[in-house]
């Protein structure tokens, strides 16, 4: 694998894994060490892809992946680390939006992982499906409760306004 053909990858990709991945894990170094080790398990296997959509899909089910054994290992060794959400948070937007995603930060994993891929990186459910290795319906009820909780959490919230 040449450096070039990195380079393009980390460029095409990279803002979408490190994204993904604060997303998932609330925490920039965590998402800098899957981005890295992401990049670094391509160069390994130097898979060959038909299309770019193919290759994004490889690069975040990998990524996803690494996500999921760092929130395991923190699971089992009780870490969680939140502090670096409001220093991450800096992306242009109103303050409703920033409300928004920390409501979805909220929300438990299997949720949050489906809105996120489907809002923020614009997958098909058949490409969320693909990357969690859960079936479409899955996702799809995964959408829709995700999307009532969020309901549910926004309107309590106005209840008390």
């Amino acid at each position: 694998m040449t450096s070039e053909e990195l380079s393009r990858v980390m460029e095409r990709y990279g803002n979408s894994v490190y994204r993904m991945s604060f997303y998932l894990l609330q925490n920039e170094q965590d998402a800098q060490d899957v981005l890295q080790e992401t990049l670094i398990r391509y160069m390994q296997k130097a898979p060959h892809f038909q299309t770019c959509e193919h290759e994004k899909a490889w690069i975040l089910k990998v990524a996803n992946n690494l996500c999921k054994d760092m929130l395991r290992f923190r699971k089992r060794n009780q870490y969680v680390n939140l502090d670096a959400l409001s220093e991450i948070m800096e992306a242009p937007g109103s303050l409703k939006e920033e409300e928004l995603v920390v409501k979805v930060f909220s929300l438990k994993e299997k949720y949050k992982q489906v809105i996120y891929l489907h809002y923020y990186e614009c997958l098909s459910v058949k490409e969320i499906a693909a990357i969690l290795g859960i079936s479409e319906e899955a996702v799809k009820k995964r959408l829709e409760r995700g999307r009532l909780m969020l309901k549910q959490i926004l309107d309590a919230e106005r209840a008390w306004c």
